[in-house]
């Protein structure tokens, strides 16, 4: 048995933090960036929620998608969205030399014909379970709404995160 030759190149491309939405993401990210501080010798307490883009991205940016449809991405239709995403998800890996930690409500799979997820710029994922009976709870918080209502917003068919 042969070893194989170990590389001393740091590893590059998109971590994946997959989840439903209100399922911890927000919180796993947080984690992750008191760590890399920490790791870092940084000081300066704990993780502002509302700069989680120091360490981390969200595959929905706006500004991405805008600049690669030539038009306000409210325009477009789904079947745009899905065709531009990998070479969005492609500009994010190039953003960075080492890994990017990027959350995502997709799901693994082929959406009008295109992958949700650009395998050729991942590096790995981080895949978030949260009981859904809890997800319901905080989704009707996040909503200002029944937990009923939250329930039947969580159960639509074909449910999208939009653009933001």
């Amino acid at each position: 048995m042969t070893a194989e030759p170990h590389s001393s190149e740091a590893p590059k491309g998109i971590v994946w933090i997959a989840s439903y939405p209100k399922s911890g993401n927000t919180w796993t990210r947080a984690f992750l960036h008191n760590l890399i501080k920490i790791l870092n010798g940084e000081a300066g307490g704990e993780q502002n929620i509302n700069a989680m883009n120091e360490y981390s991205t969200w595959d929905i940016s706006l500004e991405m998608y805008k600049e690669l449809l030539n038009k306000d991405p409210h325009e477009a239709d789904r079947a745009e969205i899905a065709a531009v995403r990998p070479r969005v998800q492609e500009m994010i890996a190039e953003q960075t030399d080492g890994l990017s930690f990027v959350k995502t409500h997709n799901a693994l799979m082929i959406d009008r014909g295109v992958p949700t997820i650009n395998s050729a710029v991942t590096s790995g994922a981080i895949y978030i379970v949260r009981n859904p009976l809890d997800v319901a709870i905080s989704y009707s918080h996040h909503m200002g709404r029944s937990i009923d209502d939250a329930i039947e917003h969580m159960e639509q068919k074909g449910l999208e995160t939009k653009i933001t």
